[in-house]
């Protein structure tokens, strides 16, 4: 049986390797993470000027909406762009593994808040805005479809109410 190296063996052995400017560009959480994600700023910027009039059901049913359509657009695009067909499945999979992890209606593990749900959502939608040129099709026909969505993405987490109903308890007393 061979000797597999614990994940902190894996990091002291490679801890010396990685040049000190590249440490500083590794994120050390998610709100790090967030910012350094090419335009979410304006993303947020545009974001929080909206009204919040969707709630947190409504949000997890939009959400699920759009990983759909992205996981849709993926398998539509295996044969004629791979590229594009890999963005979808990537962002499709951040958006799902989003949703199930969030603690509202619809979530399945209630691992992360809302508000840590709102944040992803933002980084989320400035990724979807990169991955054409990230994966270099931004000058290509599928790229429409990235900044469709990232256009939407940012339109919903703008105007959904993460303060209200924040907690599952909340909105099922509601209803």
């Amino acid at each position: 049986m061979p000797n597999i190296p614990s994940f902190e063996d894996a990091k002291r052995a490679i801890k010396g390797r990685i040049p000190e400017h590249i440490q500083r560009r590794i994120p050390r959480n998610l709100d790090e993470f967030v910012e350094k994600i090419p335009y979410v700023d304006r993303v947020n910027r545009v974001a929080e000027k909206l009204p919040k009039v969707i709630g947190p059901k409504t949000h997890a049913i939009i959400d699920y909406a759009v990983a759909g359509s992205f996981l849709t657009m993926g398998a539509m695009c295996l044969r004629s762009h791979k590229r594009a067909a890999v963005g979808s499945f990537i962002c499709g999979g951040a958006a799902i593994t989003n949703s199930l992890l969030t603690n509202y209606p619809g979530g399945v593990a209630h691992v992360i808040s809302l508000e840590t749900h709102r944040k992803i959502d933002v980084g989320l939608a400035a990724a979807t805005a990169f991955m054409p040129r990230l994966l270099g099709f931004s000058g290509e026909r599928p790229a429409w479809f990235f900044r469709a969505q990232s256009g939407a993405e940012t339109v919903v987490a703008g105007l959904t109410d993460f303060d209200s109903g924040t907690k599952v308890e909340d909105v099922e007393a509601a209803a």
